[in-house]
């Protein structure tokens, strides 16, 4: 999801744009997500002169595309293509989430480039555990399918502080084809 998708007046949700700089993705897609009241909660120990004890943050305040697109530039990332699936929030205002349905289709509109080379999809990992691994097994399938590109797929958020336990679920899930 992103703030914006339009160039020259015209939508850009689910079409392929190649950017070179976080400035152009500004330009076409819009910024950082915004944060509003309630996204953020902060739990403080009393009894601990009001440590913060704990703070988190709601899956639909979560959102990664953005930042990892900046942090590909500033580690001299060349250019890339962005596939908004649609907007942080929608016509009315509400706030929209990452859906399989909507990733599938970019993942989708992706297949029909042959200059992508990479499929990263950072804003998966707010995905529920079976879409999030049905879409990388899709991802998968695309590059095996095309044989021109390749996937980097993300582990789901280490609850149990377990990597060992993290990385077995995933191989688990994703399977062993392509």
């Amino acid at each position: 999801l992103t703030q914006k998708a339009e160039k020259d007046s015209l939508t850009l949700i689910n079409i392929p744009t190649r950017i070179t700089s976080i400035l152009e993705f500004e330009l076409y897609f819009g910024g950082e997500k915004e944060l509003i009241p309630g996204d953020i909660t902060i739990i403080l120990d009393e009894e601990n002169d009001y440590a913060v004890q704990k703070i988190s943050i709601s899956n639909n305040a979560a959102s990664y595309l953005y930042n990892s697109v900046r942090l590909f530039f500033d580690n001299g990332g060349g250019a890339c293509f962005i596939i908004s699936t649609g907007l942080y929030k929608n016509l009315n205002g509400a706030v929209e989430s990452v859906s399989l349905e909507g990733l599938t289709n970019s993942l989708q509109a992706a297949s029909m480039v042959d200059d992508i080379t990479l499929l990263v999809m950072p804003d998966a990992v707010l995905l529920e555990e079976n879409n999030f691994y049905q879409l990388q097994q899709l991802a998968l399938q695309q590059c095996n399918t095309l044989q021109d590109r390749f996937a980097i797929l993300d582990l789901l958020e280490n609850k149990n502080n377990s990597l060992h336990d993290a990385a077995n679920n995933f191989r688990q899930h994703i399977g062993m084809n392509n």
